[in-house]
């Protein structure tokens, strides 16, 4: 008999299963994503980037407006799931605690299903719940 990994999938035990370490901080991944060229990139794929921190940390909304969907990191701390396409909302909380004022930060995606033609982020004043758009409307 085959030895069980522990993991189910519909009730069945998984015989074979890979687990990979990814590093939601960016340390060891920006150095490489802004020295070599890239090749075409598969889904899913890790993006990091960095950016100033503000002078005063305010909080603030992440806004994955135009990015497939997929987990965000700030500062190595999980902001949550993005998906702008289904919702619930669109924009994810970022407490001003979380950056670093006056230094760099590092801002980490996992995204798993599409990639914009523009690689950038935002962050936003307001936040965006999907309230009055097609998000909120449900076929039964």
């Amino acid at each position: 008999s085959t030895q069980s990994t522990g993991i189910l999938v519909n009730g069945q035990p998984v015989h074979y299963a890979q687990v990979w370490v990814l590093d939601l901080t960016g340390k060891e991944m920006l150095p490489k994503l802004i020295s070599e060229k890239q090749p075409p990139v598969i889904l899913p794929a890790l993006f990091c980037g960095q950016f100033q921190g503000p002078v005063k940390s305010l909080d603030t909304f992440f806004d994955p407006s135009g990015w497939g969907h997929g987990f965000v990191s700030l500062n190595g701390i999980n902001l949550g799931r993005y998906w702008p396409d289904v919702g619930p909302q669109v924009t994810l909380y970022a407490p001003g605690v979380y950056f670093n004022q006056n230094k760099l930060n590092t801002i980490c995606l996992l995204e798993i299903e599409r990639i914009p033609s523009k690689l950038t982020v935002s962050f936003v004043k307001k936040s965006n719940l999907g309230l009055g758009n097609s998000m909120n409307t449900f076929d039964f």
